[in-house]
């Protein structure tokens, strides 16, 4: 009769989470199973799955390029007892990345190989380089929306998040590895806008007799804009300005009453008769 080849842990590992992550890596973290460690591997999403092979003791390096190798895409990040590993380091900026978990045991390094739990991970799109230094301005419409002149897009960046405030400068900032849209607010600032290019832009839904400040934050992204690529450029100095929307016009004049000997011949023009406040 056959006798199997080893005796592999009974429970696998469970649970795989990433945090923290970088332009060229992340932290890794995990349900651990009943073996006497786990196997984390790492390999770009676009590449084929490999398993790892019984017996074998891969070599553990958080640098992913000096990383032992199942294959030259799947390589092992981590392979020792815990729940936590990191930062992984050496990864390609807005790349997806799969991360998986192998529970095993010491002895003749036998893997379990059943359902390993799996989780992705974008790595962050490179950072802007640099934020602009003029051409923002802006120009009141009416008693609730405002004009914003946007300058041309800053070096390194695919756009900018517009963020206002009412009454005084923002200083809420926006978290990579986040998309956000109009009306999300981080800290005191609310998203305004989010543009690709220069140009004017209409911001609405404001506040009468308010005084609104606005920044310029540049991001960058992957082509498909996935929200784990997204880094914003927080340090230095960002570009702003503000403009104050005009007051609502009201009407004082309200009725025309006459009564039976009351005659008058003309045309009465009404808005002669109204004021603004």
């Amino acid at each position: 009769f056959c006798t199997p080849l080893c005796t592999s842990p009974t429970t696998q590992a469970s649970s795989v989470t990433t945090n923290t992550p970088t332009t060229g890596g992340f932290s890794i973290g995990w349900t651990a199973g009943d073996g006497d460690g786990t196997m984390i591997v790492v390999k770009p999403t676009s590449s084929t799955n490999t398993l790892p092979s019984i017996k074998t003791s891969y070599t553990p390096n958080l640098a992913w390029t000096s990383a032992g190798q199942i294959d030259i895409n799947n390589r092992v990040v981590f392979r020792n007892s815990g729940t936590a590993a990191g930062p992984v380091t050496g990864l390609t900026p807005e790349t997806q990345y799969t991360i998986t978990a192998y529970e095993y045991n010491n002895t003749d390094d036998c893997y379990n190989l059943t359902t390993p739990p799996s989780t992705t991970r974008w790595t962050l799109s490179t950072e802007p380089t640099a934020h602009p230094t003029s051409g923002f301005s802006g120009t009141t419409c009416n008693a609730t929306s405002v004009d914003l002149t946007v300058p041309a897009i800053s070096a390194g960046a695919d756009g900018y998040l517009i963020i206002r405030k009412a009454g005084s400068a923002p200083t809420g900032l926006p978290t990579d590895a986040t998309a956000y849209t109009v009306g999300n607010t981080f800290g005191d600032a609310t998203v305004a806008a989010i543009v690709t290019a220069s140009g004017t832009y209409t911001i609405s839904g404001l506040t009468a007799s308010t005084t609104y400040y606005f920044q310029l934050i540049p991001y960058n992204a992957n082509s498909g804009a996935v929200a784990q690529t997204f880094n914003y450029l927080t340090s230095g100095t960002l570009l702003q300005t503000n403009v104050t929307t005009t007051s609502t016009s009201t009407s004082t004049a309200s009725t025309v009453e006459t009564d039976a000997t009351y005659g008058y011949t003309s045309n009465i023009l009404y808005a002669n008769y109204q004021s603004a406040s």
